[in-house]
């Protein structure tokens, strides 16, 4: 058991505070910088949804788990609609993650120094950064992960007392409220108790009394939301095998390090051929990532053997069940929807850094022998990973705030563009979802006709050229086309192609996330675009993470 720093004097607990404050600056810094998404304004409309009429009137928007919902419309209630409100929640569950991230991982292993190199992977994390930025509800499930782990171990030594089953049932069913997917935590845990204990124990039935009580209440809202049940969530993606292994990347540096997701959803089937091309930087994470990964199997094996087995199948877990699901249900696969897994990776890279002894570090590079050769080459590879690692964490969560290719769709700033268009220009977009977030910002969505739409079959990029061709006059009015999300909607550019070929491009304006390309299209031209344009379905492919 690692536990040779068990009987450290006060000095760890500033330590975590002074981790946590960090995490906390990193958290709240330029928290509106980006404008709201598209998944946070549909949050914001079921927060709405519940204020006007509770539950029932948030199952018949929304079939997502209630709490998030309940916990934006206090934020909202109290701060208004804007970034800030709708955001606070993820904020306040991602500050708190990292103190319990730390107890989960003193918990488990005794060693204060891996759980606060754990903690400072958490606080520094640009995924935990992203989502603790986000107004959705993955912050709050992995605070909800953490929780019942650290409320949940003490089951290795003895069986559970009647107040902890109570509070393991209580956050079960909070962390079912977040999100469904907190069921995959509790199969995992369920998992490790059989293997661990080779059958079961009356320790784990009153465990699974806990967690039984917890689905029978969540129940009800599954009850509310049963004509839903079944119904498509996410986007399909390709690369099956590359799931896992891209949820492992994006758990190191999160979406802002490598290739963006824009460019891995517009790439479809040839996402391989984009993360070729960007292989240097996924390299120069992969190779720390699984360097420091074997140092941490190799001290497992001289650790609590309970403990091994619970980290290895709490990454693990969720992960792969997320996939499985997939082949059973319209649920595709996602890095958000396992975010349960994210807390144990931070603990096991923070189980490799404690590992390493960084007091010699100004030793090893001056080149001291004062051990065997071997083994300052084995230190120092160790050691040149963790600083690979850690600078590559901090240059993700730089990007975050400096990188736009990394920064959520800018739809306040079209907006504001579009507010007041001069010259009154025929608007047309790839994606309908443009218009829901116009008309959050208050700005006058895009005629049916003239947007591709992303849930039904009509109109598809073809039938909007052929509405835009038969409207458009002979007096060369401009055509503005918004692309937005075209992934989903338009992944050829076939509007794009049109324009280009029958019109002349006057200017392009682009934010993160969305471009409007201006262009001007005469008559004569247009009824050429008619005359050519076909009558096809266009086909969707690819999503984001």
């Amino acid at each position: 058991m690692i536990d040779h720093d068990r009987a450290a004097p006060n000095g760890p607990g500033t330590a975590l505070l002074l981790v946590t404050l960090l995490g906390a600056v990193l958290r709240l810094f330029f928290l509106d910088h980006q404008s709201l998404w598209l998944d946070e304004v549909s949050s914001l409309r079921n927060a709405r949804a519940f204020g006007q009429g509770g539950l029932d009137a948030l199952a018949a928007v929304d079939q997502i788990a209630p709490l998030h919902s309940v916990a934006l419309w206090l934020s909202t209630s109290l701060g208004g609609t804007g970034a800030v409100a709708a955001r606070m929640p993820s904020v306040l569950a991602g500050i708190a993650t990292i103190p319990l991230v730390h107890l989960a991982a003193l918990r488990m292993f005794g060693s204060r120094q891996a759980a606060l190199f754990a903690a400072l992977l958490t606080a520094i994390s640009p995924f935990g950064i992203w989502y603790s930025q986000e107004g959705r509800m993955y912050a709050l499930l992995m605070l909800a992960t953490c929780a019942y782990v650290c409320v949940a171990w003490p089951i290795v030594a003895r069986p559970l007392r009647l107040g902890e089953l109570a509070a393991l049932a209580a956050i079960t069913l909070l962390g079912l409220g977040m999100h469904h997917y907190m069921a995959l935590l509790s199969a995992s845990f369920g998992l490790f108790l059989l293997v661990k204990d080779r059958g079961i124990r009356r320790a784990s039935l009153a465990w699974a009394a806990s967690q039984i009580a917890a689905a029978l209440v969540f129940s009800y809202w599954m009850l509310l939301t049963a004509e839903k049940v079944g119904g498509a969530a996410g986007n399909e993606k390709p690369g099956f095998l590359l799931w896992v292994p891209y949820t492992v990347y994006t758990f190191v540096v999160g979406f802002s390090f490598g290739p963006t997701t824009a460019d891995l959803a517009m790439a479809g089937s040839n996402a391989a051929r984009v993360a070729l091309a960007q292989a240097p930087a996924i390299l120069l994470v992969a190779v720390p990532t699984a360097i420091l990964g074997l140092r941490a199997l190799r001290r497992l094996r001289r650790s609590n053997r309970e403990a091994a087995l619970w980290l290895a199948i709490w990454l693990v877990g969720p992960i792969m069940l997320a996939v499985l699901s997939t082949l059973v249900t319209n649920i595709s696969f996602n890095v958000r929807y396992v975010v349960t897994s994210f807390p144990a990776l931070m603990i096991l890279l923070g189980l490799a850094l404690a590992d390493l002894p960084w007091a010699r570090l100004p030793a090893l590079l001056r080149g001291a022998r004062d051990a065997a050769p071997a083994r300052d080459g084995h230190v120092r590879v160790g050691m040149a990973a963790g600083a690979a690692l850690l600078a590559c964490m901090l240059v993700a969560t730089v990007n975050i705030y400096a990188n736009p290719a990394y920064a959520r769709a800018d739809m306040r700033a079209l907006a504001r563009f579009l507010k007041h268009p001069p010259g009154h220009p025929i608007l047309v977009a790839d994606n309908d979802l443009v218009s829901k977030m116009l008309a959050f910002y208050g700005t006058p969505g895009l005629p049916v006709p003239m947007q591709a739409s992303y849930l039904t079959d009509r109109p598809r990029p073809p039938q909007v050229w052929q509405a835009l061709a038969r409207d458009l006059p002979a007096s060369g009015r401009e055509v503005w086309l918004i692309e937005y999300r075209s992934w989903e909607t338009d992944p050829q550019r076939y509007l794009r192609a049109q324009l280009d070929r029958h019109g002349q491009l006057l200017g392009r304006h682009d934010w993160p996330g969305v471009a409007v390309r201006r262009y001007r299209v005469v008559g004569e031209v247009a009824k050429a675009g008619r005359r050519g344009a076909p009558a096809t379905r266009e086909g969707t492919q690819g999503g984001q993470s």
